[in-house]
């Protein structure tokens, strides 16, 4: 994954979210609002979280709390999964972030 995303570290969770493609982009118009949807970002990424993040879910103990937490508060299964699938972008881009700043010192 970090061959597709060779921009990780230097940008923002937003950013690292999007380019990543697990951001939900709202669709709305004056005050008509549609579901959030995702699509925009790294399609070959996308499918490779989305294969790994119901596994992950039951697997990994913090992963199954954050789902189960999401789901308990009225999201979606589809959602939670995104959340999941969402989670080790963040924390791979935070990761680089601060070790590439550990190096530059």
């Amino acid at each position: 994954m970090s061959a597709e995303l060779s921009e990780l570290g230097a940008l923002n969770r937003l950013q690292a979210a999007l380019l990543a493609g697990v951001a939900p982009h709202p669709r709305q118009s004056g005050a008509w609002q549609g579901r959030r949807a995702i699509g925009v970002g790294r399609a070959a990424v996308r499918r490779a979280l989305s294969m790994g993040a119901p596994v992950a879910a039951r697997a990994n103990p913090t992963l199954r709390v954050f789902c189960r937490r999401l789901r308990t508060v009225g999201k979606p299964t589809k959602a939670a999964l995104m959340g999941v699938m969402r989670k080790p972008v963040i924390l791979m881009n935070h990761a680089l972030k601060h070790l590439n700043l550990a190096s530059a010192n």
